[in-house]
Order: structure tokens, then sequence, then C-alpha cells
């Protein structure tokens, strides 16, 4: 249920309530993001010409980042 109202956009405290919790650490457990939108955000903050930084930075933008280092 968590996983589905973050998906379509619930906020953090919608979520809270509608699950019982009291503490947003807990209901951060289950309101994990699947892995079709995890894809979907990825891409779109690697369309072209976006700016990103971190330790892999180069290897995106290369595309020589190696498929066993992300795990859909």
């Amino acid at each position: 249920m968590g996983t589905q109202l973050a998906e379509r956009g619930a906020t953090l405290h919608t979520i809270m309530k509608v699950l019982g919790h009291s503490s947003v650490s807990m209901a951060l457990i289950y309101a994990q993001i699947s892995d079709r939108e995890v894809l979907r955000d990825y891409k779109a903050v690697l369309t072209p010409g976006a700016t990103i930084a971190g330790p892999a930075v180069e290897d995106l933008k290369s595309g020589t980042l190696p498929d066993e280092a992300v795990h859909w």
C-alpha cells in the first residue's frame, strides 16, 4: 500500500497517516519506490545535457557503467 501511494505521488505525510505510522522512518520502510519508478526517474535525470555529479558520473556519461553496478 505504501509503495502504491508513493508511486502515485502521495506525500510522506499521507502515507504515514494511511499506514498508521507516527515516525517517518517507519513509513519509509513500507513506502519504498518500485524498481520501475526508480528506473523511470534514473532515465529522466540522465537526459542529454543533464548536470550530474558523483563517484560514477564519468561512467554514467560515457555509458560504461557496468550492468552489475545497478540492480533494477
